[in-house]
């Protein structure tokens, strides 16, 4: 395998942690909703 990162490579790993990133913060946000729905009756 190359040793060197190519920028493209880069980018697109910096894609892929902003979508990791985005998807938490969505399943973090749902999760409290759903908790303040089901708890606070």
């Amino acid at each position: 395998m190359a040793r060197g990162i190519s920028p493209r490579d880069r980018r697109s790993q910096v894609h892929v942690c902003i979508w990791v990133i985005l998807g938490l913060c969505i399943a973090l946000v749902t999760i409290c909703l759903a908790y303040d729905r089901f708890f606070k009756t």
